[in-house]
């Protein structure tokens, strides 16, 4: 993934676990003033429209409930661009639009799990609407690649390698005596005052931000 441009911009590499019990994301990235920092997100089966961030080093994690997705406020449409290969990929390129959002998309039939893959949390915390989009019609498939197609270009994602695998069931869960942090409803946020988002975004500086070595 990146994101961002020139000096800075981001990069970061992630793998993605899929299973019956949920989605596991690990990524690493290289935050400015905070060096290389590794990320572990946690959706659950069993706890639905939650994601858990899991910090190994404090060993804590936060919980971020989804904001609730109207099928109004996420309603696209879709624009075939044409046929194009990504890595090894044949994929159906085409261009989405919402009334907030602006992407690109490649998908394709060539990963024979992908209709697997669309039932695992992951794809499930996403709007009803990009979901019927990017799945559906000539459009369905797996994505391969996506694009912000905004004016400010910001964020590029690509896959790399798909393989399929047998897990230990340990990766979808908490670990055991990780106590638990903050946790964080979207929903919530629009009703507080300035002087609570402050310390809301405090909190969750000081849980995150990196420890300060004498």
């Amino acid at each position: 993934m990146e994101m961002g441009k020139g000096k800075e911009g981001l990069n970061s590499n992630s793998k993605t676990w899929h299973s019956s019990a949920g989605t596991r994301i690990e990524s690493e990235m290289t935050m400015p003033g905070m060096g290389p920092r590794k990320h572990v997100m946690l959706m659950l089966k069993n706890n639905p429209g939650v994601i858990f961030n899991i910090d190994d080093e404090k060993k804590s994690y936060t919980e971020i409930k989804s904001p609730n997705k109207s099928d109004e406020d996420s309603s696209f449409t879709v624009e075939i661009l044409g046929k194009e290969k990504v890595g090894n990929y044949n994929c159906v390129h085409a261009k989405l639009k919402s009334k907030d959002v602006v992407m690109e998309v490649w998908t394709t039939k060539e990963i024979e799990y992908y209709k697997e893959l669309q039932n695992s949390p992951f794809i499930k915390n996403q709007t009803k609407g990009m979901s019927k989009s990017m799945f559906s019609g000539e459009l369905e498939g797996m994505m391969v690649k996506m694009k912000d197609a905004s004016e400010k270009e910001a964020m590029t994602m690509e896959l790399v390698k798909f393989e399929k695998g047998n897990f230990p069931q340990s990766m979808f869960e908490i670990p055991a005596g990780y106590s638990k942090g903050m946790s964080i409803d979207p929903s919530k946020m629009q009703s507080m005052t300035p002087e609570e988002r402050q310390k809301m975004m405090e909190e969750i500086m000081k849980q995150y931000g990196k420890e300060e070595k004498e």
